[in-house]
């Protein structure tokens, strides 16, 4: 069988095709150098979301507490017992409430007695009885004024000496106009703030020593007193916004720990005495308000003994039997808060209470859950926590039905306080489903996507392309057959790894996100 030529063989021919042109490609390449990849800019949608893995919960739950301190003498359930609302749970001693009543129900009794001796006619003896007890509350005010005079004085006392002795041992010059911090504070705004609060305290101090120079129990305390409140709750801020700097120290060759520590004790200290002073303020107030309302009415009393049965006198003393009636509903009031009641029907999780100990006011008693409605808490990381607030919506996949279906639910609530786990901060959160399910069961694994942040129709650029230098940020731009790097400020930086660039580039950017090495 005679051959064909080599030239006059298909295949020979399209292996000279494929080997011309690879050639072609390598010497094209050779020309045009590296690919350069780049995205044209264009206006877009970038979100940011926040993923934490959470667990459903009944939503009516409740750990119930007592408002007031006390002996409890009677626990009536047990974990796992089903309660009807308004049931009694808990209950402290009633015996000295149950006093006051008597008392308060004797009042009554006696502002009647004195409606029926008005009816009938004051005698002489009364009228002098009821000007003792003018006397005596006369006397009461005074002393009660006296007390408020040594109030704002120890109040000013208190913040001169916090000031002098536990903040400015933390400034150079701080009496001075411009007094400086000398420890470190890696918040610039912070720094700021505490060296302008400083200067403002000491023009507060100042004028405060001026005031109370001149104050004598003569003065009108309760104006004094309000301005001395004011002035102790300016006082208080700056100690709370110096704690947070004092707080964030870190110990250094040049500051030991011990140091951080007594400097920690000091703001403690610190707030203590200024709490102290408001707290001493505000009860001398209502001492000063006890004492006039105890005159006013003894007065009133006086002019009744003295005024004889006239139609008005007999209507004020009605008025007075009325306050006194009013008086005991207000203990009955007081009464029913000895008891902690079911709020709503449910089954008991916890009973911390024992009968025979000493309850404070806010400690957990019982506590009880319902089957109506569902939602999710969570923990959120620290590094996530300032994205989140209150309002926001997530998405939320239920491990049982996997990605089958999807529920909506809000943020009602972030804890103010950080949890730790496993040695990592995190801050508890609740979220509410915007509707209820048959689906949705308490304990299930709850993924959620909460979006913290939405930007429409803004510029934005994928976060590879985006270099750093110097907190200064940067793209680079291909401008023709030219690579042209400029600067741009960054936005919100979207979950799926896009970035929101508010200044630097226009639409139609070409974006450079990738260069190959040589």
């Amino acid at each position: 069988m005679e051959r064909k030529p080599l030239l006059k063989r298909w295949w020979f021919w399209l292996i000279v095709v494929g080997l011309v042109a690879i050639v072609l490609g390598i010497a094209t390449r050779g020309d045009d150098g590296p690919e350069i990849e780049y995205i044209t800019v264009e206006a877009q949608t970038v979100v940011q979301e926040v993923s934490v893995t959470g667990t459903v919960v009944p939503s009516d739950d409740a750990e119930l507490s007592f408002e007031t301190s006390g002996r409890v003498n009677f626990v009536g359930v047990e974990v796992g017992d089903r309660v009807d609302r308004g049931d009694v749970l808990v209950q402290l001693s009633r015996s000295e409430v149950a006093a006051e009543l008597a008392q308060a129900e004797a009042t009554v009794q006696a502002e009647q007695a004195k409606l029926d001796e008005l009816n009938r006619g004051t005698r002489p003896e009364e009228i002098a009885v009821a000007r003792v007890k003018v006397d005596n509350a006369s006397s009461a005010l005074v002393e009660a004024g006296v007390n408020l005079y040594d109030s704002v004085r120890d109040a000013y006392t208190k913040s001169d000496d916090t000031i002098r002795k536990n903040v400015d041992q933390f400034y150079d010059g701080p009496r001075s106009f411009s007094p400086e911090l000398t420890i470190d504070v890696f918040d610039a705004a912070l720094e700021t703030s505490l060296e302008s609060s400083r200067r403002n305290v000491e023009r507060l101090l100042d004028a405060w020593s001026i005031d109370v120079d001149s104050l004598n129990v003569m003065s009108d305390l309760t104006v004094e007193a309000e301005e001395a409140k004011d002035r102790l709750e300016v006082i208080k801020d700056y100690i709370e916004e110096l704690s947070i700097a004092v707080s964030e120290l870190q110990a250094s060759p040049s500051l030991t720990q011990a140091s951080i520590d007594g400097y920690r004790a000091d703001m403690t200290t610190s707030r203590s005495n200024i709490n102290t002073a408001i707290s001493n303020i505000s009860t001398s107030l209502e001492k000063i308000d006890s004492a006039e309302s105890a005159l006013r009415l003894a007065e009133e009393e006086l002019s009744l003994s003295e005024a004889g049965s006239r139609p008005e006198v007999i209507a004020a003393q009605e008025a007075q039997l009325a306050s006194a009636q009013a008086s005991v509903q207000s203990i009955y009031a007081r009464l029913a808060k000895l008891s902690i009641t079911a709020p709503f029907a449910g089954v008991v999780t916890r009973v911390e209470a024992t009968r025979g100990e000493i309850a404070t006011a806010g400690d957990l008693m019982t506590a009880l859950i319902a089957d109506s409605a569902y939602e999710i808490e969570l923990n959120i990381p620290e590094a996530d926590i300032a994205k989140v607030e209150v309002g926001q919506m997530a998405s939320v996949r239920l491990d049982a039905y996997r990605d089958e279906a999807i529920f909506m639910a809000s943020v009602t609530q972030i804890d103010p306080a950080e949890t730790m786990i496993e040695g990592v901060a995190t801050y508890g959160a609740t979220l509410v489903f915007t509707e209820q399910d048959a689906r949705i069961r308490s304990g299930m694994t709850a993924d959620t996507d909460i979006e913290t942040g939405r930007r429409e129709q803004v510029l934005a650029v994928p976060g590879r392309a985006i270099t750093t230098r110097d907190n200064v940020s940067y793209v680079k731009l291909l401008v023709g057959q030219e690579v042209v790097e400029t600067e741009v400020t960054r936005g919100l930086r979207g979950s799926d790894g896009w970035s929101e660039i508010t200044s630097g580039i226009k639409v139609g950017d070409k974006v450079v996100t990738f260069i190959p090495s040589e």
